[in-house]
Protein backbone atom coordinates (compact mmCIF):
# COMPACT_ATOMS: atom_id res chain seq x y z
CA UNK A 1 0.00 0.00 0.00
CA UNK A 2 1.43 3.13 -0.89
CA UNK A 3 0.23 6.20 1.28
CA UNK A 4 -0.06 9.68 -0.94
CA UNK A 5 -0.89 13.10 -0.16
CA UNK A 6 -0.76 16.43 -2.13
CA UNK A 7 1.40 19.23 -0.29
CA UNK A 8 -1.08 20.32 2.55
CA UNK A 9 0.76 23.58 2.82
CA UNK A 10 0.38 26.38 -0.09
CA UNK A 11 3.29 26.45 -2.19
CA UNK A 12 3.67 29.77 -4.43
CA UNK A 13 5.88 28.81 -6.94
CA UNK A 14 7.83 26.40 -8.40
CA UNK A 15 10.80 27.12 -6.14
CA UNK A 16 8.56 26.26 -2.96
CA UNK A 17 7.08 23.73 -4.25
CA UNK A 18 10.68 21.99 -4.71
CA UNK A 19 11.35 23.51 -1.75
CA UNK A 20 8.40 21.70 0.37
CA UNK A 21 8.99 18.29 -1.70
CA UNK A 22 12.89 18.50 -0.68
CA UNK A 23 11.78 18.16 2.82
CA UNK A 24 9.83 15.60 2.62
CA UNK A 25 12.58 13.53 0.48
CA UNK A 26 14.84 14.13 3.35
CA UNK A 27 12.58 12.26 5.65
CA UNK A 28 11.99 9.61 2.87
CA UNK A 29 14.52 6.52 2.63
CA UNK A 30 15.65 6.12 -0.97
CA UNK A 31 13.65 9.24 -1.94
CA UNK A 32 12.60 9.33 -5.72
CA UNK A 33 11.86 12.56 -8.26
CA UNK A 34 9.22 12.04 -10.53
CA UNK A 35 7.03 14.44 -12.70
CA UNK A 36 4.29 13.83 -15.42
CA UNK A 37 2.06 15.54 -18.05
CA UNK A 38 -1.09 15.48 -17.55
CA UNK A 39 -3.34 13.99 -20.44
CA UNK A 40 -5.92 16.64 -21.93
CA UNK A 41 -4.67 19.30 -19.65
CA UNK A 42 -2.13 22.15 -19.77
CA UNK A 43 -0.09 21.39 -16.77
CA UNK A 44 1.05 18.56 -14.35
CA UNK A 45 2.45 17.63 -11.45
CA UNK A 46 6.19 16.70 -9.54
CA UNK A 47 6.47 14.48 -6.69
CA UNK A 48 8.67 12.57 -4.41
CA UNK A 49 8.33 8.67 -3.33
CA UNK A 50 10.09 6.91 -1.01
CA UNK A 51 9.76 4.71 2.59
CA UNK A 52 9.52 6.01 5.78
CA UNK A 53 9.24 3.58 8.44
CA UNK A 54 8.50 0.65 6.40
CA UNK A 55 5.51 2.50 4.05
CA UNK A 56 5.49 3.60 0.72
CA UNK A 57 5.30 6.90 0.46
CA UNK A 58 4.47 9.43 -2.51
CA UNK A 59 3.74 12.96 -2.10
CA UNK A 60 3.12 15.71 -4.68
CA UNK A 61 1.89 18.74 -6.35
CA UNK A 62 0.30 19.97 -9.56
CA UNK A 63 2.32 22.00 -12.20
CA UNK A 64 1.33 24.69 -14.40
CA UNK A 65 2.56 24.49 -18.07
CA UNK A 66 5.10 26.69 -17.50
CA UNK A 67 6.83 25.29 -14.04
CA UNK A 68 5.98 21.26 -15.88
CA UNK A 69 8.27 23.32 -18.73
CA UNK A 70 11.10 24.62 -16.27
CA UNK A 71 11.33 21.38 -14.83
CA UNK A 72 11.74 19.44 -17.73
CA UNK A 73 14.94 21.79 -18.72
CA UNK A 74 16.46 21.57 -15.39
CA UNK A 75 16.44 17.82 -15.49
CA UNK A 76 17.78 17.49 -18.99
CA UNK A 77 20.49 20.17 -17.86
CA UNK A 78 21.31 18.19 -15.15
CA UNK A 79 21.45 14.66 -17.64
Amino acid sequence: MTIRGQLGQACDGLAAIRGALTEWANTLDNPTWTTRRYTGYDGGQIAVTGTYMGQSVTIWEGLTAGQLAEVGDAVRSAA
